[in-house]
């Protein structure tokens, strides 16, 4: 059974902020048949950050979008990719298991998408301990979609926040609590935190220039996420499916793209 979200469609609309029924995710697909399309999903990418940003690498049309209330991850495939997508994922190791327990039930990733082509913990990148976008981009390249239909998953900007010129390790599995604490005891600041976050969203959008430049620059080529992430709002660090429904965790971007700046 899906979470009710009835409360918020009514706001939301008002806002201009596109409802789960209007989102393109369950249709982008079949809209394409016999085209190349490409979507790019970028875990936990808040849309004033998106908002903010994408315009010093991409041009194209921007929505807003009400994800259904999720915060999650697993969640959101769950909720938005319950049908065949008829398209590869490419994602990294952590959304290749193959039942989901998750608020409806269990979710079978290979279920619904043709191939799945995952990367492994110990192939992540040396420096920084994490799944970088141009890694996903490689399989991209390696393992082709027949019909060129690509769902491409980066884990960035999500946490940790690790980047060569900000080094954060310590924010992969920190409670909001643990981040108050560190705070406090001076080890880091609201401030600090904000940056690592930016500099993770420019790995985001820097593998999807290179991806889409790869590719062609296709006509059809779209970025989403999944769900946002708190930075402070309302004293909440990250998402968790326990936090209220804030809308930095549950509206997201919808971007097709254009041209690259």
């Amino acid at each position: 059974m899906r979470p009710k979200v009835e409360n918020k469609m009514e706001e939301y609309r008002d806002k201009g902020i596109l409802v789960p029924q209007a989102l393109p995710h369950n249709s982008f697909v079949k809209d394409y048949k016999g085209e190349k399309v490409v979507m790019v999903h970028f875990d936990a990418m808040r849309y004033d950050y998106f908002e903010q940003m994408y315009d010093e690498y991409f041009n194209g049309k921007l929505w807003k979008c009400y994800n259904g209330g999720v915060k999650f991850t697993h969640d959101w495939f769950s909720m938005h990719c319950q049908q065949e997508m008829n398209c590869t994922l490419y994602t990294a190791s952590a959304v290749n298991i193959a039942d989901w327990v998750n608020i409806h039930g269990s979710y079978d990733t290979k279920k619904w998408f043709r191939n799945i082509y995952g990367m492994e913990a110990e192939d992540y990148s040396e420096e920084l301990e994490i799944c970088l976008p141009e890694q996903i981009n490689e399989y991209v390249q390696k393992y082709p979609d027949d019909t060129y239909h690509y769902f491409v998953r980066y884990l960035k900007p999500h946490p940790p926040l690790v980047h060569p010129d900000l080094h954060l390790p310590w924010t992969a599995g920190e409670t909001k609590w643990n981040v108050e604490e560190r705070i406090q005891r001076g080890e880091t600041s609201v401030e600090e935190i904000v940056e690592g976050y930016r500099l993770n969203c420019e790995l985001a959008f820097e593998g999807a220039v290179e991806l889409y430049e790869d590719m062609g620059e296709p006509d059809n080529f779209f970025i989403t996420a999944d769900h946002g992430t708190a930075l402070g709002e309302a004293g909440y660090w990250w998402h968790s499916r326990q936090y209220p429904p804030l809308e930095c965790l549950t509206v997201v971007p919808w971007f097709e793209v254009k041209g690259v700046e």
